[in-house]
C-alpha cells in the first residue's frame, strides 16, 4: 500500500481529515480539451502561443451535492521554453465532461466545504490541503466571477468571501497566502481578513499554493478611482489664487494613506523568530548594488527612448551608500504598492493583493526590502493620479489646462510632503529602524528613479499615449535633485 504522506508543518496543528481521491484514469479527462483551455488566457499567454508538451501532473475531485469540482496541476512547455506549472480548477458538466471553472463557478461549493472541514485529499503523486479559518457557513451557495480580466481568477461567494484561484503557480510559498496568515496572527485591521487557503504538497514536487480566500468588502471602491475623482472635482473649480484651499477631503485621504502604509510596515516589521519575516539590516552594499542596477536601467532608457536625465545620472554616479552607516531595516513589503491595490471601505482604507508580479520568481517576490520601496510606489501612483485627473477635466482651453496642470503639480508636491511627514511620524512607533530624514530622502529618490524608469519602459511598449506621465515624473525628479532636495 502507498505510504500516507505527513502534512506540512504549517498544517499539522489543524484538524485534518484524510479523504482518498480517485486514481487517475484515462477516461476522467480529455487531455486535448484541458489543453485547449490554455491559449488566449491572460494567465497563460496569447492564443498563438505554441504548446510543445502538456502533462496532467496530479488532480483531485471533490463533490458537494450536485457539484463536482476537479483541481488539476498541469505541466506545460511552450515556445521552446522550460515546463511551467499551472492550476486548472474544473467544473463537471451535466454530460460528464469538465470545463474551466469560469463556466460554472457554483461548482466551487465543494472547495468551500473542504476548507470548513480542514480536509486533506490525496491525489496520485501528492495531496491537496484545505485550510479554513473563518469561512462563513452560509457563504458557499452562490458564486460569481469578479468580472475583471486578471492574471488569476477571483470568485465572490454570496457577497461574503472572495476566493482567488492562482493559475500560473510555482513551487514554494505564495506571498499572498503567507502574508495573509501573518496578518491574521497579528490582528492587522488594514487588510481584508484571511478566510482560507488551498495548497498542494508532494515528495517529488514540494509545496504549491493554489488558492486563498478573504472576507469580501461589499460596496468597496478602489482608491485609484476615489482619488482621481476627488482631484478632478477639485481642480475644475479651483483657481490659481485659491492655491491649496478647498482640499480638506484630499488632505484627509493623504493622511489616511500615510497612516495605513505605516501601519502596514509596522506589522510586517514586527520582531519574530520566523526567518521569512524577521527584519534584517539594510547594508550599504545592497543600496550600492541597487544604484548600479538603476544606473544601467537609466542608460538603456536614455538610449532606447531618447529621454535625457543628466541630473539623475549625475546623482546616481555620486551616490555612495558606504558613506552612510544607517540605511534602516529591510522587511517584507507589498512590492507592488499603488492606489489600485487599496480599497475604500466603510471602515477605512484596506490594502489587498500581496502576490506580487506572477511573472517574477517566488524568491524575488518574497525578498525583503526597505519599506521605502512601497513608499516610492505610492509616490509614483499619486503622480499618475494627477496626470489622469488632468486628462479628465472637461474640455479646457490651453490656458486653462496650463493653470490646472500647475494647480495639480502644486497639490502633488504638498501631498508628497504631507504623506512623508505623516508616515515618518507613525513609524516612530514601529519596531524597525527608519533612516534619518536626509538618508530617507536619498533612498526614497533611488527607489522612485527605479520605479519611474520601469514606467517609461511599460508605457512605451503597451500604452504610448501615457508616456508623458512617467516622463513628467523624470522631469520633476530632475528638478528636485538639481535643487539638492
Amino acid at each position: 500500500p502507498r505510504r500516507r504522506r505527513r502534512p506540512p508543518d504549517h498544517l499539522r496543528s489543524a484538524r485534518v481529515l484524510l479523504v482518498r481521491a480517485r486514481s487517475i484514469g484515462l477516461g476522467m479527462f480529455d487531455l486535448d480539451e484541458l489543453r485547449a483551455i490554455l491559449p488566449g488566457r491572460r494567465w497563460f499567454g496569447p492564443a498563438t502561443r505554441t504548446i510543445d508538451s502538456f502533462e496532467l501532473f496530479d488532480y483531485v475531485t471533490l463533490t458537494e451535492g450536485a457539484h463536482t469540482l476537479a483541481l488539476c496541476l498541469v505541466k506545460v512547455a511552450a515556445e521552446g521554453g522550460e515546463p511551467e506549472l499551472f492550476h486548472l480548477p474544473l467544473a463537471r458538466r451535466p454530460d460528464g465532461t469538465f470545463g474551466d471553472i469560469t463556466e460554472s463557478p457554483n461548482a466551487l461549493a465543494p472547495l468551500a466545504a473542504a476548507c470548513m472541514a480542514h480536509r486533506r485529499i490525496e491525489g496520485e503523486r501528492g495531496a491537496f490541503f484545505f485550510r479554513g479559518r473563518a469561512w462563513p457557513e452560509n457563504a458557499a451557495s452562490h458564486a460569481r466571477p469578479l468580472g475583471l480580466e486578471q492574471s488569476n481568477t477571483s470568485v465572490i461567494f454570496d457577497d461574503a468571501v472572495i476566493l482567488k484561484l492562482f493559475r500560473r503557480v510555482a513551487v514554494g510559498h505564495n506571498p499572498d497566502v503567507e502574508v495573509s496568515r501573518w496578518f491574521a496572527e497579528s490582528n492587522f485591521e488594514g487588510a481584508p481578513k484571511y478566510v482560507a487557503d488551498v495548497s498542494y504538497d508532494s515528495d517529488t514536487l514540494g509545496h504549491v499554493d493554489v488558492a486563498v480566500a478573504h472576507h469580501f468588502a461589499v460596496g468597496a471602491r478602489d482608491a485609484w478611482n476615489e482619488l482621481v475623482q476627488k482631484l478632478s472635482t477639485w481642480v475644475e473649480t479651483a483657481t490659481a489664487d485659491s492655491g491649496g484651499a478647498g482640499t480638506p477631503g484630499l488632505d484627509a485621504f493623504v493622511d489616511s494613506l500615510a497612516l495605513l502604509t505605516a501601519e502596514l510596515h509596522d506589522i510586517l516589521g514586527r520582531n519574530t523568530d520566523d526567518p521569512d519575516f524577521a527584519p534584517e539590516p539594510l547594508h550599504a552594499d545592497r543600496v550600492n548594488a541597487l544604484a548600479v542596477d538603476v544606473r544601467e536601467h537609466l542608460r538603456v532608457t536614455t538610449t532606447e527612448y531618447g529621454i535625457a536625465a543628466p541630473s539623475i545620472e549625475a546623482w546616481l554616479q555620486s551616490l555612495d551608500a558606504s558613506d552612510t552607516p544607517a540605511w534602516g531595516d529591510a522587511i517584507r513589503v507589498h512590492g507592488d504598492y499603488h492606489l489600485g491595490q487599496l480599497l475604500v471601505t466603510g471602515e477605512g482604507l484596506r490594502v489587498v493583493d500581496f502576490e506580487g508580479e506572477p511573472s517574477r520568481s517566488l524568491a524575488v517576490r518574497r525578498s525583503k526590502h526597505s519599506p521605502l520601496k512601497d513608499v516610492a510606489g505610492m509616490m509614483r501612483s499619486l503622480s499618475y493620479a494627477v496626470g489622469f485627473a488632468l486628462r479628465q477635466t472637461t474640455d479646457p482651453t490651453n490656458t486653462l489646462r496650463a493653470e490646472r496642470d500647475a494647480l495639480l503639480s502644486e497639490w502633488e508636491s504638498r501631498a508628497r510632503l504631507r504623506f512623508v511627514n505623516g508616515y515618518r511620524e507613525r513609524m516612530r512607533q514601529a519596531p524597525i529602524r527608519i533612516p534619518s530624514r536626509e538618508t530617507f530622502d536619498r533612498l526614497l529618490a533611488l527607489y522612485e528613479i527605479e520605479k519611474v524608469l520601469y514606467e517609461v519602459e511599460y508605457e512605451a511598449r503597451f500604452r504610448p499615449s501615457w508616456l508623458d506621465v512617467p516622463v513628467g515624473g523624470i522631469r520633476r525628479l530632475e528638478d528636485r535633485l538639481a535643487q539638492g532636495e
